[in-house]
């Protein structure tokens, strides 16, 4: 036996474990992290609802309506650090994930040790796989979420069909379905002006909806992206990779 190549892939083995225990403390504070935004993510999607639901009463209430535009933009103000926080360990663990392609390397080409000096790998594998499907569980809730609130946003429109999610289409909307015409009849000209003011407002109030959902999903989006990255690649590559280094 080469003792120098020996000892060079006992190293790399004690290199990779050591690496491989911090990729799973990451990988477990972006889960938890993730699990918490998941949370933040379903309270903004209830209150979305209840305030589209309240705004398309014919009756609206424009103070509750209000009030859940202002909910949605806290949470969304709640989520923000937490969403920087994902990124953040999303790309540490791309980073280190690449620091260990070398000694992954070095030991799937180089065999002198076996499967006892190698365990730590198998036993990291395991650990990191069962971290691994914790995530794709909860980017599998937000990527339904997301779905679920594009789907809903699509469908909106205020009872005239004019699109409260556009404000420079909604306004000239308003005017063609409730013009106000040159009118002797005091009452009918009051009725006409009060009619139009009334979709001229839902549609400042709907568009205030629109935007405080779209943002918060844009936000949802991008931490489902950073999180599901990191699931394909440890799903994909790195599982794989382990596997035809551990000895097993």
């Amino acid at each position: 036996m080469d003792a120098k190549k020996y000892a060079a892939e006992t190293a790399a083995i004690d290199r990779l474990c050591r690496g491989l225990e911090r990729l799973k403390d990451d990988l477990r504070t972006l889960n938890a992290s993730t699990m918490e935004y998941v949370k933040l993510s379903s309270r903004s999607s209830r209150v979305a609802l209840e305030t589209k639901n309240t705004f398309s009463k014919p009756a609206r209430a424009t103070l509750t309506t209000v009030s859940g535009v202002e909910e949605i933009n806290r949470l969304k103000a709640e989520a923000k650090p937490l969403k920087i926080k994902i990124e953040s360990h999303a790309n540490r663990i791309r980073q280190d994930w690449r620091t260990l392609e070398d000694d992954i390397h070095f030991l799937s080409a180089s065999r002198l040790t076996g499967a006892r000096e190698r365990s730590c790998i198998g036993s990291a594998r395991e650990e990191l796989r069962r971290e691994a499907d914790t995530l794709a569980a909860q980017t599998d809730a937000l990527k339904s979420q997301v779905k679920e609130s594009e789907s809903s946003l699509k469908a909106t429109k205020i009872a005239e069909e004019c699109n409260f999610c556009d404000l420079a289409t909604c306004k000239p909307c308003c005017a063609r379905n409730f013009p106000v015409t040159e009118s002797k009849d005091a009452k009918l000209a009051q009725e006409q002006k009060e009619k139009l003011a009334r979709c001229l407002r839902d549609c400042e109030i709907g568009s205030a909806i629109c935007q405080a959902i779209k943002d918060f999903d844009d936000n949802e989006r991008q931490v489902w992206e950073a999180a599901v990255g990191v699931w394909k690649y440890t799903h994909d590559v790195v599982l794989s990779n382990l596997k035809n280094v551990s000895g097993i």
